[in-house]
């Protein structure tokens, strides 16, 4: 895949908010992310996602090592670049995890991971957080050269924003001293206001990493509201029923991220906050995320079915 596009590649007027060629090139860019499990979604996806992107790999704490493999060999056999999430509080200690990077590496020939901090309150191998893990684990060793964390630019539960981007910037630092070239991918919001604020905040401190977007795939209403609770994603109810600046609603019940694409188009950041890229929250499924993604790369200026 080629490199993600800058802010020169967009001659297609972003100001003006209207989806032109950089837009058209970033969805088709786009990366996405499938359950170690289901394999078969992402075979029927398979068609509508650009060959080389990236496809990252959630990890559940019911899965296992053989599982998370299977699903990066199948991504890597797609013809897709894996990306393994690695959660720091269930994974069981440092052999464990350098083991199963090894195995990513070799098997399928992963070179990139993505470390959360996990869902679950205990801690299973002593890593606290995304930060303790990478300090610990040394993924240069087994032939990770790139390693991507989480943003919230509406900020987490009981986190400040001063707190929580420091965390970012020391892990971004991190990463560059153990000779990993660090990226971010933001959680998905209901509005481009706070990503824009976040993101320019963000280069403002000085780091000038991959950065991809965080959009929430179409899905039904019920659903996106269910995940933004799961994710602490400000719900902002006015915006997502049509009466905020970028409204989601696309038709009775069933969402879409176009308006949000479109407001982040409308900032200017493609243009001065670059590199950037988008990556697709499958919430209604991988296949109609990446449907929908394939259908915005050639319809710049009407609203985009995933059916």
């Amino acid at each position: 895949m080629s490199a993600p596009m800058q802010a020169g590649d967009h001659p297609g007027g972003p100001r003006s908010g209207r989806f032109g060629q950089g837009e058209r090139d970033l969805a088709r860019a786009a990366s996405f992310e499938t359950p170690a499990r289901d394999l078969d979604g992402l075979a029927r996806a398979a068609s509508f996602i650009t060959a080389g992107a990236t496809v990252s790999i959630a990890w559940r704490a019911h899965d296992t090592d053989e599982d998370r493999l299977a699903a990066a060999c199948a991504v890597r056999v797609a013809g897709f670049e894996p990306l393994p999430h690695l959660a720091a509080r269930e994974v069981a200690g440092v052999a464990a995890c350098e083991r199963l990077l090894r195995r990513l590496h070799e098997e399928a020939g992963v070179t990139q991971i993505f470390i959360v901090g996990g869902d679950g309150a205990q801690v299973a191998g002593g890593f606290g957080s995304s930060l303790e893990l990478l300090a610990a684990v040394a993924p240069r060793r087994s032939g990770i050269a790139r390693v991507g964390f989480a943003a919230y630019p509406e900020g987490r539960p009981g986190v400040s924003r001063t707190v929580a981007d420091s965390e970012l910037d020391t892990k971004m630092a991190v990463a560059m001293d153990g000779g990993l070239d660090p990226f971010v991918i933001t959680q998905f919001t209901f509005s481009a206001e706070p990503v824009v604020a976040w993101l320019r905040g963000f280069r403002r401190r000085g780091n000038d990493g991959l950065v991809r977007i965080g959009l929430a795939g179409p899905a039904g209403l019920q659903a996106l509201l269910r995940y933004a609770r799961i994710c602490g994603v400000a719900m902002a109810a006015p915006r997502v029923l049509g009466r905020g600046a970028t409204p989601v609603l696309q038709s009775p019940g069933e969402t879409s991220a176009e308006p949000v694409l479109r407001g982040l188009a409308a900032s200017g950041v493609f243009e001065n906050a670059a590199p950037l890229a988008v990556h697709v929250f499958p919430l209604g499924g991988l296949e109609r995320a990446a449907r929908w993604s394939a259908a915005m790369t050639t319809r710049p200026d009407a609203q985009v079915s995933a059916d």
